[in-house]
């Protein structure tokens, strides 16, 4: 389906207060937060990189996403094999639980039905996951920027983790391995990448990590990390290109989309791409 590098990058909790100041220096104008150093945006390769979506492909957009919740009930038959009952749907939403409970109770093995309850589960894989979290990043981003706006939403994790590895300033210490996907048993950790395919470079940060030698949970000081922030101090230049995490998820078509300017499209979110405003 091409969402692999998500599950690898798994779940960390998100700095609140970096998210915060982070957003106190966007621009809805340019889509780019406006630092000391100059102007900086998550982009097209940061969100293929990170978290390993495509980025080519067909929009993430369709019609008819409005339904009544015996119409989701139908909708969970078609798609997973089962009706949850009408109080575990929420609008079009299911609890990951939900499934976790399904699927404890109706084991998958080598007598259940090929894939014929998981309908054009092979057609996912043909969207541009990519282009629509980052529209939904920008939206996001771009509701936020506005005085009074006390909430935000969206691939934060992704936003996050840019932020470390751009801002030496504020990149925590990494340390060990942590277990995103359960791995098979008696597997030493020295031996998990040998059974599942190769992580994206955002799950370099699924690990156990300190703040260290730098700050967390303060506005105030992250503002002011921000602020004083000195050219040494971004990494424009952070993704190395011959490492095994960074190449398993581009293929050669990749420069062109990274330097396009379009628009991002997510269903009825519309955020323009202007890479001309950094790339060369």
């Amino acid at each position: 389906m091409g969402l692999y590098g998500v599950l690898r990058c798994g779940f960390r909790p998100i700095d609140n207060h970096l998210i915060t100041a982070l957003v106190e220096r966007w621009r809805r104008e340019t889509h780019t937060f406006h630092l000391r150093v100059g102007e900086a945006t998550v982009t097209l390769q940061d969100v293929e990189i990170i978290c390993g979506l495509n980025i080519k492909g067909q929009p993430v957009t369709g019609t008819g996403m409005s339904h009544t919740a015996e119409e989701w009930r139908k909708k969970c038959v078609e798609l997973l094999g089962f009706a949850p009952t009408a109080s575990l749907v929420t609008g079009g939403r299911l609890s990951i639980s939900v499934l976790d409970t399904h699927c404890i109770e109706n084991q998958i093995d080598n007598d259940s039905s090929d894939l014929e309850l998981l309908l054009n589960i092979l057609r996912a894989s043909r969207y541009s996951w990519g282009s629509g979290v980052l529209s939904f990043l920008y939206r996001e981003l771009c509701k936020s920027s506005i005085i009074g706006r006390k909430i935000i939403c969206g691939p934060l994790l992704i936003l996050q983790v840019w932020a470390w590895s751009m801002m030496t300033s504020l990149s925590p210490d990494v340390h060990g391995f942590c277990h995103i996907v359960p791995a098979a048993p008696d597997v030493n950790d020295n031996d998990y990448d040998t059974i599942l395919p190769i992580a994206p470079y955002g799950a370099r940060w699924a690990r156990h990590f300190s703040h260290t030698h730098t700050s967390t949970h303060s506005v105030r000081i992250i503002r002011e990390i921000l602020y004083l922030m000195e050219d040494g101090q971004f990494n424009w230049t952070v993704y190395n290109f011959e490492a095994l995490d960074v190449q398993a998820f581009i293929t050669g078509h990749q420069g062109e989309i990274w330097r396009c300017v379009c628009p991002l499209i997510c269903f009825d979110i519309v955020e323009m791409y202007r890479s001309n405003r950094w790339s060369d």
